[in-house]
């Protein structure tokens, strides 16, 4: 397991306080899916709702630019995308201010 601090996951992750938060584990199995998770986090699709929008999901045409720059190979290409997939399905939600 590798030791990961959560501030540096980016913003998507909301301490409840201002304290240093607590490193969290995170399996060497996930730390690819997770760098292109970090990656893609402007690349949503979102629409307009209201005075508002929505978020719909990772646009999945940024994902070659993506694989390129992070030099992912593309035997592990298949197994990354249902992680980024599962934990798009978990952030989702909270993206749109559901918990």
């Amino acid at each position: 397991m590798l030791n990961v601090n959560p501030s540096e996951l980016g913003d998507w992750l909301d301490e409840e306080d201002d304290d240093e938060p607590e490193p969290i584990q995170l399996h060497r199995n996930n730390v690819a899916a997770i760098n292109v998770f970090i990656a893609t986090w402007t690349q949503w699709r979102a629409v307009a709702r209201g005075d508002s929008f929505v978020f719909l999901g990772i646009d999945y045409a940024a994902l070659s630019e993506v694989w390129q720059r992070l030099s992912i190979p593309e035997k592990e290409r298949n197994s990354i995308f249902e992680q980024l997939q599962q934990i798009e399905r978990k952030i989702l939600p909270i993206r749109n201010g559901k918990s």
